[in-house]
């Protein structure tokens, strides 16, 4: 019986008794010749393969993790510059708005006193000028405002220009 058990050897693959001389396991079938052996098929070779697959994917994941992150970093970057530019905008608009209605104001202004004047002219022209018609008050007034009109635009300009 001894002999038996020592012309017998384990199956490379399911670990049963087969003979020594077997290049075939009676059990599961696989080929005993070294360098045939089915060590692809053996549990530790598939963890192994799975294990680094993983890493492999894992490495590819966080590297596009970091990408997108850089990316979104970027992103937020220009999107502040973006904000940042868009009130610099508006608030040159609002100040231009500004200096548009304080020249509006100074234009309307020049235009009444032009207009006041040019019927004072006709009149001195047609010889119907009185003293009540030429009001000297009104034009002191109308240049009084016109000239703190244009101070105040000249100031706007100044520090905003």
């Amino acid at each position: 019986m001894n002999n038996e058990i020592e012309k017998k050897k384990k199956c490379n693959s399911c670990r049963t008794l087969i003979d020594v001389d077997a290049t075939v396991c009676s059990s599961c079938q696989r080929n005993q010749k070294f360098f045939t052996k089915d060590i692809f098929y053996t549990p530790n070779f598939l963890t192994l393969i799975s294990l680094l697959i993983s890493i492999v994917l894992l490495s590819l994941s966080f590297m596009e993790f970091s990408e997108t992150k850089r990316e979104r970093e970027e992103t937020t970057l220009a999107l502040e510059k973006a904000e940042s530019s868009l009130i610099t905008a508006n608030r040159a608009l609002e100040q231009s708005l500004l200096i548009k209605n304080e020249v509006e104001k100074t234009t309307l202004d020049l235009l009444s006193l032009i207009e006041y004047t040019n019927i004072y002219i006709e009149e001195n022209v047609r010889g119907t000028v009185t003293d009540d018609s030429y009001d000297t008050e009104k034009v002191k007034s109308l240049n009084k405002n016109i000239k703190t009109q244009l101070d105040n635009l000249r100031k706007t300009l100044k520090a905003n220009y």
